[in-house]
């Protein structure tokens, strides 16, 4: 018997010798180390890495499906998996060449996420409404202050007590509840567009400068779908140490210049009028973006300036006199698409525990296959 074992022995010893030189010819060296060392283990998700993920989203009471990267999630086949930067912080922006992902995913996922390694599938849930898209749904009479119904290059914005007067799944209506609260205050440059549907480079109508004089506009009619404000100039000149370009509405751009613009006014009306000597040269800065603006013409009714961009010459016609009236109307009202609102007014809405996302209130659990991990927080 004793012989018999170390025959076999010895027939195991031949086979797995002969099996090496084979493999060793055929695969080369990798394929012995691989054998007798094991396969590398799977990157781990970390916080600052990247994923392709594919999920089944259901809620968590009912498991009914509510979202799914699968086209069908019954067999989790076809559709795209998601992009994630897997990171707490939804406004740092993803690593260098991984500008496809995003952080813009709810609290509750992306802690899940943290630990699981590529190939894994796993159930990161129930995700509790606070850390998914909120605790309390919109509802008609929640109130929240923004300075975002308004707009400023200068710092002048309103902030405005807005109260939802009506709610849909497809747009929310906001009032202004409290202008009766305002003493005198800056105008700003800017306000929200009543039809957003119109939008197309911006979300705001420009108004007439009302901004050149600081704290002199005040409340003086309210009605229950708009306001109207009236200003009062309190100077007449020296508005400005650099030039300062302004449009009101859709009338053609015009400008205040340092030391060469004046201003007059009636009980109804003010009126600009700007003088700058020919061959003279203001700058002017926008966000980062500056650019030197040569006067090479005045007439009565016109300013026409030059300028240089990438080396070449372009020519702008401005309004030498523009006249507009003290008092502007403006909305109380506004009704603004879900998906613009939940953007434009997310931080506000957040601060004062309002969601507006069809799964507010909603405890949530996510089926998740870890398709593919970057280790980009090694980077």
């Amino acid at each position: 018997m004793k012989n018999e074992k170390l025959a076999s022995i010895a027939l195991v010893i031949i086979v797995v010798a002969a099996l090496s030189v084979v493999l060793l010819s055929v695969y080369g060296e990798d394929i012995l180390q691989n054998l007798f060392e094991g396969t590398e283990a799977a990157p781990v998700i970390e916080l600052g890495d990247c994923a392709d993920i594919n999920y089944i989203g259901r809620y968590a009471d009912n498991n009914t499906i509510f979202d799914s990267s699968y086209q069908y999630p019954e067999n989790k086949t076809g559709g795209t998996p998601l992009q994630i930067f897997v990171s707490l912080n939804v406004s740092a922006p993803p690593p260098e060449g991984y500008d496809t992902y995003s952080q813009q995913f709810i609290e509750g996922l992306m802690e899940g996420l943290v630990g699981l390694e590529e190939g894994e599938e796993a159930t990161i849930g129930p995700i509790p409404p606070e850390k998914a898209y909120g605790n309390n749904p919109a509802a008609i009479g929640d109130q929240f202050t923004t300075s975002l119904v308004t707009a400023s290059n200068y710092g002048y914005e309103l902030d405005q007590l807005m109260e939802i007067i009506n709610i849909s799944q497809d747009e929310i209506t906001i009032k202004w509840a409290n202008p009766e609260d305002y003493g005198m205050f800056t105008m700003p440059e800017g306000i929200l567009l009543e039809d957003l549907s119109t939008a197309f480079f911006s979300l705001y109508d420009s108004v007439p400068p009302y901004f050149l004089w600081k704290n002199a506009t005040q409340i003086i009619n309210t009605t229950e779908t708009t306001v109207t404000i009236e200003t009062t100039p309190n100077k007449s000149a020296d508005f400005t140490d650099e030039i300062l370009l302004y449009s009101i509405g859709t009338s053609q751009i015009s400008a205040v210049f340092p030391n060469a613009t004046t201003a007059s006014w009636t009980d109804d009306a003010i009126t600009l009028t700007s003088n700058p000597a020919v061959g003279a040269t203001y700058s002017f800065s926008s966000q980062g973006f500056v650019l030197d603006l040569q006067v090479s013409n005045v007439t009565d009714d016109h300013i026409n300036l030059t300028y240089q961009y990438e080396g070449e010459s372009f020519p702008l016609e401005l309004n030498r006199t523009i006249t507009f009236d003290r008092t502007y109307t403006l909305a109380r009202t506004y009704t603004v698409p879900t998906y613009i609102a939940t953007s434009l007014f997310m931080d506000e809405l957040a601060e004062a525990d309002i969601s507006l996302h069809e799964l507010a209130g909603k405890s949530l659990v996510f089926d998740v296959s870890i398709e593919k991990v970057y280790k980009t927080s090694e980077q």
